[in-house]
């Protein structure tokens, strides 16, 4: 009887130990200098973002926390909807594409109203700068594995590849801005890495791996589950649609669907009930009270586009007015990659124009270079089964942001979602390459990652020093 009982609970056990996660924590020695060096510039955007907002979004105390974060934090189309949310437990984000989002900010929640009344400063940005940290430095320590574990490059070949990467404008942002996509990033690098492991060994997601990583991506941003799914198609496209498979799929998004109701529930409705009782004796008090608000409104949907219907769900976040083609061009490639001088971290949906234009034409070769590293690596990879997926997750994001229009007017904000490809992609290109073209590759690769770096970073600092 006991023996029958060991088995089981062994039997039980068993995928928990052959989950990777273990792995990915623990720093290898080859590691331990390039992760101090990222940590290092991880933590140096993040302060360079508390040492400009410091003095407006410090302040604690009963105070009205989302005039303080939606007026005064301004960096592109990314928001500090996150801060109000830990400030005073308000949801300004949508729980419907971020359902997991509110649960995980509520420990810093707890602690900030702890720390709020005992000290007067409210820590909301300090805790998302911390948690940005970490999460940058994991990103980094992830891609550079995707490429020695996965695509099979030397040290100093994923090296500058990884570089390359964190140089990109959007992603340097990225990791310093409190928004979602900053902890999206390590999940979508976490199941890459995870994935070419399984690919690699023979071997497939259990339903454990498989159904965490699922509540975990999707949980944070919805359709990066759809990746986790491709992912797990991809590892073994037979095993799949088994019972098991099926289960480690519906149960997580049944999981996230109750906590999405909880939250809608609990908070949402109140906070809406709330709101619309204080506007309505605001009005009382003042008529004119909102007409501000309708003309930025007004400005929004023309900057939006045109919905197929904005009165529906989700067609209301589609676009099919705005250039396809401009955005590929000025936003996907561009301002994705390197900021462009004028309108610097302007918010599309305040004041900045949908299109800005490079003041110097050789800027477009940048564009142009890292859309040909894509091109050419997705062809020298096209027969791994990783290439292939990854090229799955990149035509599911052009469906939805290029084809769909969601996000098409700030497509740029969505960089993390998918420019990881780009490098990886370029793995695959190095490993094709004969031993000379190899080492050229290699330094040219280094050339266009330390001119984005200086470029953007020099952009970045200049903006965040000023204080206006």
């Amino acid at each position: 009887m006991k023996q029958s009982i060991r088995h089981l609970l062994q039997k039980a056990a068993a995928p928990l130990r052959r989950l990777h996660l273990p792995d990915a924590l623990r720093l290898r020695r080859e590691e331990r200098w390039p992760t101090l060096c990222a940590l290092i510039v991880a933590a140096a955007l993040n302060g360079l973002l508390l040492y400009k907002y410091w003095v407006r979004l410090t302040p604690g105390g009963k105070l009205g926390f989302y005039s303080i974060f939606m007026k005064n934090f301004h960096v592109s189309g990314f928001d500090g909807t996150s801060c109000i949310a830990i400030s005073c437990g308000d949801i300004y984000f949508s729980t419907l594409r971020h359902p997991l989002f509110y649960t995980l900010l509520l420990p810093f929640r707890w602690l900030d109203r702890w720390l709020m009344d005992l000290t007067g400063l409210n820590f909301a940005i300090i805790f998302m700068a911390v948690l940005q940290t970490l999460c940058a430095t994991w990103s980094f320590v992830l891609l550079r594995r995707v490429l020695t574990d996965c695509v099979g490059l030397r040290q100093r070949e994923a090296l500058p590849l990884t570089v390359l990467f964190f140089s990109f404008a959007y992603v340097m942002l990225t990791i310093m801005v409190p928004d979602h996509f900053g902890l999206s990033l390590p999940l979508l690098l976490l199941t890459v890495w995870m994935a070419g492991r399984h690919m690699a060994a023979g071997t497939t997601f259990t339903p454990l791996q498989q159904a965490l990583l699922l509540f975990m991506t999707a949980g944070v941003t919805v359709t990066n589950g759809v990746k986790t799914c491709l992912a797990a198609l991809f590892t073994d496209r037979r095993r799949v649609f088994g019972w098991r498979s099926l289960l480690a799929t519906a149960l997580p998004l049944l999981l996230l669907w109750g906590i999405w109701q909880w939250q809608h529930a609990t908070v949402e409705v109140p906070q809406k009930q709330r709101i619309t009782r204080m506007v309505e004796k605001k009005r009382e008090k003042n008529p004119h009270f909102g007409e501000r608000d309708a003309k930025r409104d007004k400005w929004r949907e023309n900057q939006n586009g045109t919905a197929i219907d904005r009165d529906a769900t989700l067609l209301k976040w589609s676009d099919i007015s705005t250039s396809r083609l401009r955005s590929t061009v000025e936003n996907l490639f561009g301002e994705s990659l390197q900021l462009h001088r004028d309108h610097l971290l302007g918010d599309v949906q305040n004041d900045r124009p949908v299109f800005v234009s490079y003041r110097h034409p050789l800027q477009y070769a940048i564009g142009a270079a890292a859309a040909l590293l894509l091109v050419a690596g997705v062809w020298c990879g096209r027969r791994s089964r990783l290439m292939l997926m990854l090229l799955s997750w990149l035509v599911f994001d052009a469906t939805v942001h290029i084809g769909f229009g969601f996000g098409l007017n700030e497509v740029y904000i969505m960089t993390a979602h998918w420019a990881f490809v780009i490098p990886i992609a370029g793995g695959y290109l190095l490993r094709a390459s004969g031993p000379k073209a190899r080492l050229w590759l290699t330094s040219g690769v280094w050339a266009l990652a330390l001119w984005l770096a200086a470029y953007n970073a020099t952009l970045i600092v200049g903006y965040c020093l000023n204080q206006a």
